[in-house]
């Protein structure tokens, strides 16, 4: 064909025209049949006839894309390597086409007009409010975001944490199961790369509400920053203490504070108790000061006191009354063998007494000596 690589027609070689010459069917036929086949593999430009085969354009360039606008050369498709082309707009890639895929870049958008948005509803969508950082709107208002740290913000747009959910509604977050109370398990598990560690939820099958750790590690509680209560791998739970070694156990570290109180649900009837540290002596002891309350033990299984600590200071011990012939139901009190000489540790109030197992009597330490009870 007489056109060259560019695309440049030329007339065929031996058909000059020159002034006078007259015109022969013999060579002007066979040039106007020439001129008609051109005419005919040329596209229309008012879009005449449809095309027979491929249309090869060069590949062009970022700035001047290959397929573009007359009035706006910078803008349109060109090709910048094997298997990827791009679209530009004003010499700006805006979409990339490869083997793989489309790989579209959007505009950062704004909280009111995010980027991606959809039909009828153009201020909700996704955005991006600053370099590697994510957003989500509804209404025109940011909802949702994700920082350049991976850290995921519900309700804030200052995520502290991989999940940090802000809402000033009494309910921020629910975990809600999708059948009736009395069946199903509505659970929240906790995963590492190794698998399940621990979950907490509730069943509806017994109405419980479970926290479990299933590894061979503990689980602890704590306010303010700091432990509180701790349950170990054994079962073992300790108040105050981070190594309990007994199924419950209080701590108060030294500090001159209660270690434990049981109320009954009456202010005024009923019994309250108090364990207490006072940094001297460990006490058991009924309260409010100045009550009627007197503190009792009773064997379980009994049905009378073995010991009475009357809210006056009396002591009550044994059995209320005896038969001549019972075997059990006696105050004990220690023994030695001889009258006794030891100097007895004073209790303000108090004095000790000891039975001579050597003399069968009673003996009582008063005034600096010990006394003989008689007979």
């Amino acid at each position: 064909m007489p056109r060259n690589a560019s695309g440049t027609y030329s007339l065929p070689s031996g058909n000059p025209v020159s002034s006078g010459t007259l015109i022969d069917a013999n060579w002007a036929n066979n040039t106007l049949n020439d001129l008609a086949n051109e005419v005919t593999d040329s596209l229309s430009r008012s879009a005449e006839g449809g095309m027979l085969a491929p249309l090869r354009l060069t590949d062009g360039v970022q700035a001047t894309p290959s397929l573009a606008f007359t009035n706006e050369p910078s803008t349109g498709l060109y090709r910048a390597g094997t298997n990827d082309a791009w679209f530009v707009s004003g010499g700006n890639q805006v979409m990339q086409f490869t083997s793989s895929g489309v790989v579209g870049r959007l505009a950062a958008g704004a909280v009111g007009t995010p980027s991606l948005t959809f039909f009828g509803d153009l201020n909700t969508g996704l955005w991006s409010p600053a370099a590697d950082t994510l957003a989500a709107s509804t209404g025109g208002s940011e909802r949702l975001r994700v920082d350049s740290s991976g850290n995921l913000g519900i309700g804030t747009s200052s995520p502290g944490a991989r999940l940090h959910s802000k809402s000033s509604l009494a309910e921020n977050t629910r975990i809600e199961g999708t059948t009736a109370r009395g069946g199903g398990n509505v659970y929240a598990s906790f995963y590492d790369p190794t698998g399940r560690k621990g979950y907490f939820g509730y069943s509806g099958v017994d109405d419980s509400f479970n926290m479990v750790n299933e590894m061979n590690a503990y689980m602890s509680f704590g306010t303010n920053g700091i432990e509180r209560m701790r349950l170990d791998s054994s079962g073992n739970l300790g108040i105050g203490t981070a190594s309990p070694t007994v199924r419950f156990e209080v701590s108060t570290a030294g500090g001159a504070v209660a270690a434990g109180r049981f109320y009954s649900p009456s202010t005024t009837n009923g019994a309250r108790l108090e364990l207490a540290d006072n940094n001297t002596n460990f006490n058991l002891r009924t309260i409010p000061a100045g009550g009627t309350t007197d503190l009792s033990f009773t064997r379980d299984g009994t049905s009378f006191e073995m010991l009475r600590l009357n809210y006056t200071g009396s002591v009550a011990a044994g059995r209320p009354s005896l038969a001549t012939n019972a075997t059990d139901g006696f105050l004990y009190v220690p023994t030695c063998a001889g009258v006794p000489t030891g100097v007895p540790t004073a209790i303000t109030g108090m004095a000790p007494i000891v039975v001579n197992t050597t003399n069968n009597k009673l003996y009582f330490y008063s005034g600096g000596a010990w006394r003989d009870a008689g007979p």
